[in-house]
């Protein structure tokens, strides 16, 4: 009787921490679906749609989401509806995604400009004369722009639109050249710009006095990711991910990667797009943490939504959901060709915008 009474006690023990198992998991991975909100056509002359190319992400703000392609300008749409407020007409279009600071929007245009435009009315600020087509994505600091043009300018600009200094790159012929996203980085009283020809350079931001510079490799760099306790964090194309000393340049660690990066300050990851994989690592120590094969390129690096990793592809008209902490795949969501740009996130209203290579932006939504 007592043997019998045991049994049934162990069995009970088993079942219940059997199915508590169970919920847990479910808890932690929920199943995630995906709803189409509104499709937009961004594009007026249909003659322009072949014309279209790679280029911007949407940028979203409290009531709109604005979009540049590197066709005809800038356009506003309301988030809730997607209906046009305002556009701004450029010939060429845009060159590199669209940055707010406050009240206004800074950008490169294909027509050799820089732009400041008014975010409520879409109204030009400013423009000032870069002599180039391709102007990487702004960073403002202090009330100060900084930015890399094709050509390897080296611009800082106050918001007014006048020039505190110019600097210049000489990079060989040989180069192997890629339009990469050549945002720069500051760092106290440094700046740090990285370069088609593998070279990554420390400025004195005020007055652009070279510190240091080092030669990573023959491959472009993309862009300088970010830092994280004393670790300048620098992706080389199809190469490594480097770690290096930001006071003199030295490389202190580096790892599989290189293509395009994140860094999630919140979980301490770095999430890597790579020769068709994806990758994560701690930032502390460059630990690997997980690696997941997928059946192309990412267009771009992942996108971090929530606990989730979204990202597209150049070619193939899908994005495609992944557990940030194993890259476990989750869904999918089938939206015709090709990502033009990064998906932006905006978790107040739980919703992803993007905008793929035939011109449509779209807002789409997790539940």
């Amino acid at each position: 009787m007592i043997q019998r009474f045991l049994n049934l006690f162990i069995f009970c023990l088993f079942f219940l921490s059997w199915n508590w198992e169970k919920l847990s998991l479910k808890k932690e991975s929920p199943k995630l679906s995906v709803k189409t909100h509104w499709i937009v056509d961004t594009v007026e002359n249909e003659g322009l749609r072949r014309s279209f190319i790679n280029n911007t992400s949407p940028l979203v703000t409290k009531k709109w989401v604005l979009s540049g392609n590197s066709i005809d300008g800038v356009k506003a749409y309301d988030k809730k509806s997607g209906r046009l407020i305002w556009s701004f007409s450029i010939p060429g279009g845009l060159s590199k995604p669209l940055v707010l600071n406050r009240d206004k929007l800074y950008f490169g245009g294909k027509d050799g400009f820089f732009y400041s435009l008014d975010l409520e009315t879409g109204s030009l600020e400013w423009k000032y004369y870069i002599s180039s087509e391709l102007a990487g994505q702004p960073l403002i600091e202090e009330g100060r722009i900084y930015f890399l043009t094709e050509n390897h300018k080296l611009y800082s600009l106050d918001l007014k639109g006048r020039l505190v200094w110019l600097a210049s790159h000489s990079i060989s012929n040989e180069a192997f050249m890629v339009k990469g996203n050549f945002s720069p980085i500051v760092i106290g009283n440094k700046i740090y710009f990285a370069f088609q020809d593998g070279f990554v350079k420390a400025f004195k931001k005020e007055t652009a006095d070279l510190l240091w510079k080092v030669k990573l490799s023959s491959q472009p760099i993309l862009s300088v990711l970010g830092k994280s306790k004393n670790c300048l964090l620098v992706p080389v194309f199809n190469e490594h991910l480097y770690c290096l000393n930001p006071e003199n340049g030295k490389v202190m660690k580096k790892v599989e990667g290189g293509f395009a990066s994140i860094v999630d300050e919140n979980s301490g990851r770095i999430y890597q797009s790579y020769k068709k994989t994806l990758l994560a690592y701690k930032i502390d120590n460059f630990q690997f943490l997980w690696k997941k094969k997928l059946k192309a390129q990412p267009a771009f690096a992942p996108s971090l939504f929530k606990d989730y990793l979204v990202y597209g592809f150049p070619s193939l008209g899908e994005l495609q959901i992944r557990r940030a902490k194993d890259g476990s795949f989750v869904n999918e969501y089938l939206f015709g060709k090709g990502l033009a740009g990064f998906v932006s996130v905006d978790s107040k209203d739980n919703s992803l915008y993007f905008l793929s290579v035939d011109s449509y932006l779209h807002k789409i939504s997790f539940y």
